[in-house]
């Protein structure tokens, strides 16, 4: 006769297995919609080139390609933002076991969308949104980060015009080493905004001294 301990260990693990794919079916579920998001974060990218090069073409007009690199570029804002805002649930819900290589990605896209603003500017003279670059410490703890984090993102929620691309302060993204140096990034967390570096933590007071906000 079976034993009722031996009936009970076979229902545990068979338990155990169910929950165990259940949870990767869900964990791989919110890694799929991750990974689609930034692939249309990477075809807006590469419509936003197709358009840049346009712009180059000898007999292109400004009122041609601005209106549409404005729209292109407030489109892929506003995608950016949602990606963001979702990424960061996730992971301080612990609901993805590696988010490394889409926070990878989405860093090479936010570098790449910031490009595409100041080029934007120098194009077509448009400055409807102010970007601000905060760099962040990479793989350790860092409170007061967590509190400029805080206050960019109530920031960013108040006012249309502003966009938070976020960027560890050191790594092996070329593009990330060459903007450290420039703006002399020796510590975190520092703000980067018009040009001008501001480190530690900047409040609400300060970055509505700094930036007209707008809805």
């Amino acid at each position: 006769m079976v034993s009722v301990f031996y009936k009970a260990g076979i229902i545990v693990v068979l338990v155990f297995i169910a929950n165990f794919f259940a949870v990767k079916s869900i964990e791989d579920g919110r890694q799929s919609e991750i990974a689609g998001k930034l692939e249309q974060m990477e075809r807006d990218s590469q419509m936003a080139r197709l358009l840049l090069l346009y712009s180059q073409l000898e007999g292109s007009k400004k009122t041609d390609i601005c209106p549409a690199l404005e729209q292109q570029t407030k489109d892929q804002i506003k995608r950016a933002n949602s990606l963001a805002y979702q990424m960061e649930q996730y992971s301080q819900a612990n609901l993805l076991s590696n988010l490394q290589e889409a926070k990878d990605k989405y860093i090479l896209q936010s570098l790449e969308l910031w490009l595409y603003m100041r080029q934007l500017e120098s194009l077509c003279g448009k400055k409807d949104i102010v970007p601000i670059l905060y760099f962040y410490p990479e793989g350790r703890a860092c409170p007061e980060c967590d509190a400029q984090a805080a206050y960019l993102d109530n920031f960013r929620d108040k006012c249309g015009n502003v966009r938070i691309f976020a960027f560890p302060n050191k790594g092996e993204m070329g593009l990330i080493s060459i903007l450290t140096t420039k703006y002399n990034i020796t510590s975190t967390p520092s703000l980067v905004i018009e040009d001008t570096k501001y480190e530690g933590i900047v409040g609400d007071s300060k970055l509505a001294s700094l930036i007209k906000c707008s809805a």
